[in-house]
């Protein structure tokens, strides 16, 4: 969707280049709730900078096809986000998995008054790791395959206990650790896709060690704080 509505063919002669790509053959949608009515998507992802895009009817319209609709607001700063946590909750009954490119506050879950916190959608857990990944893996080329590969490696850090408090990423005290996992996935990716150039020597030590293993060997490690106070 754009502000004139669902990116469709009909409309390539007034599209931009950037979103020629994403044109499919469907007949013309002006507004977005009926869009989700008639293609009945599992999530919404805002980045259009456009405040309440995300409405009532929207929200609801989400929750009736979804037991668990995936609304995902990244528009940044709060002021143009698409909906805030509290109106997601609210229209959704409670249903909503939600992250932000803002921060919003926590909303007490109106079931069992357990307080659920929304997440903020950033590039703090997945940039580092693809960073680290490709400086390990000596790589020529990071492709979206690679993104891929850490997003489904992040995703599957959280547990289903998790996503229902709102957690839908690990707590960031243990980024050490999920750097290394993302990391190592991605290396292994990048090895056997052909844009990891390691040595066979640092190759067969991954494999023998477990990529994992091999990835922390590599990661950097502060050294210890040393106090400068006068004695």
């Amino acid at each position: 969707m754009d502000s004139k509505g669902l990116v469709v063919k009909s409309r390539l002669h007034e599209l931009q280049p950037h979103k020629i790509l994403f044109a499919h053959e469907y007949e013309p949608v002006k507004d977005l709730k009926t869009a989700i009515t008639k293609l009945k998507p599992t999530a919404l992802i805002g980045v259009s900078t456009i405040h309440n895009a995300f409405d009532k009817e929207v929200i609801e319209t989400m929750s009736a096809l979804n037991e668990r609709p995936i609304i995902f607001p990244l528009s940044n700063p709060t002021s143009k986000a698409e909906c805030t946590f509290e109106d997601a909750m609210k229209y959704s009954n409670d249903k909503v998995i939600f992250a932000s490119g803002s921060p919003f506050p926590s909303v007490v879950r109106r079931e069992d008054g357990v307080e659920i916190f929304p997440a903020q959608a950033n590039n703090a857990y997945v940039f580092p790791a693809v960073g680290l990944a490709s400086v390990v893996a000596d790589c020529k080329e990071i492709t979206d395959d690679h993104f891929l590969v850490a997003a489904e490696t992040l995703a599957a850090l959280a547990s289903n206990d998790d996503i229902d408090r709102g957690y839908l990423f690990p707590d960031f005290t243990e980024i050490e650790d999920v750097t290394a996992k993302i990391a190592a996935n991605v290396i292994e990716k990048m090895t056997k896709d052909g844009t990891g150039r390691m040595t066979q020597e640092e190759l067969s030590e991954a494999k023998r060690d477990g990529f994992e293993s091999f990835t922390r060997k590599r990661m950097w490690k502060p050294p210890p704080e040393v106090s400068h106070a006068r004695l």
